[in-house]
């Protein structure tokens, strides 16, 4: 009996194999593609968006903003009072 069952385990675990193997390399595939698209954005805003702390003028861009925002406060300040 015992050995009647291992040998319909091993049919159905390669029945089961044969079926989802294009299933899993379907999956393994849109993975693959779904990382190279999420690094490539990544990649794509460190050296696009100036707000981001890798981006060469990061400095310039927050020091700007500070200026503005100081700015803008005196303005609202000045304008208020």
């Amino acid at each position: 009996m015992t050995g009647c069952l291992s040998v319909r385990c091993s049919d159905w675990q390669l029945y089961l194999e044969h079926h989802l193997k294009p299933t899993w390399d379907w999956l393994i595939a849109v993975m693959d593609s779904t990382e190279a698209q999420l690094r490539f954005g990544q990649s794509l805003t460190e050296t696009t968006d100036p707000a981001h702390p890798t981006h060469p003028q990061h400095s310039s861009y927050v020091r700007t903003l500070r200026e503005r925002y100081v700015h803008v406060v005196c303005v609202f300040v000045c304008v208020c009072f």
